[in-house]
C-alpha cells in the first residue's frame, strides 16, 4: 500500500531487496530502543559519532535508498502514462496513495518517500508489539494460554492449516488478543 507494489515477501524465493527492507527496518527499530535507553545518548544527546549512532544511520540511510528506488519507479510509471495520454492526476479515479501524493506535487519526491517509510515502519512496529503484549499475557496467564491452546486444537487440529474459516471461529483467541490490546 505505501509503495503501491507488492515487496514480494510471499514470493519464492524472496526478492532480495525486499528481505534487505524489511530486516532493516526492524534493525532500525532495535538500534532506536538501544539509543533511546543507552546512557551515553541521555547524557550527551544523540549527535555522538558512536559505532551504535553510525550503524543507526546506515539502516535509516539504507530504508530511505531502497524506498527512493521504489518512489522512482511509480515516478517512472506515471511518466510512461502521461506520455501516452493517461492523465493519473484526474481526480475523478482511483489512485493510490502514492499516486496521490506524487500527483498533488505538493511534496518532494523525497517527502513522499519518507511518507511511504512511515506507513511501513509503523505496520511493522504495531504488529510485532501487538504480538509481544499478547505472548507477555499470555504466559502470565497459564490458564488463558491453555484456553486458547485447547480452542486452535479443537478448530484448526494438530496439523491443521489456519483459514480464513477457522480463523473466524476461533472466539477465545480473539477475546485473549483484544483484551491485551486493551
Amino acid at each position: 500500500m505505501a509503495f503501491d507494489t507488492r515487496l514480494g515477501l510471499y514470493d519464492d524465493p524472496i526478492p532480495p531487496e525486499a528481505l534487505k527492507f524489511i530486516n532493516e527496518v526492524q534493525n532500525f527499530f532495535a538500534l532506536s530502543h538501544k539509543l533511546i535507553f543507552s546512557a551515553v545518548h541521555r547524557i550527551a544527546g544523540p549527535y555522538i559519532d558512536t559505532p551504535l549512532f553510525k550503524k543507526f544511520l546506515k539502516c535509516g540511510d539504507t530504508i530511505f535508498d531502497i524506498g527512493q528506488g521504489f518512489v522512482e519507479k511509480k515516478m517512472m510509471e506515471l511518466k510512461e502514462m502521461a506520455e501516452k495520454g493517461n492523465d493519473s492526476s484526474d481526480n475523478s479515479q482511483v489512485v493510490s496513495v502514492l499516486t496521490y501524493l506524487l500527483t498533488k506535487e505538493d511534496l518532494t519526491p523525497e517527502e513522499v518517500n519518507g511518507h511511504a517509510i512511515d506507513v511501513v515502519a509503523n505496520g511493522v512496529e504495531t504488529t510485532s508489539i501487538t504480538a509481544l503484549w499478547w505472548l507477555y499475557n499470555l504466559a502470565r496467564f497459564p490458564q488463558v494460554q491453555e484456553k486458547v491452546y485447547q480452542e486452535i486444537q479443537s478448530v484448526v487440529g494438530i496439523d491443521g492449516e489456519v483459514t480464513p474459516h477457522n480463523l473466524a471461529k476461533l472466539h477465545y483467541l480473539k477475546a485473549s488478543l483484544k483484551e491485551s490490546l486493551r
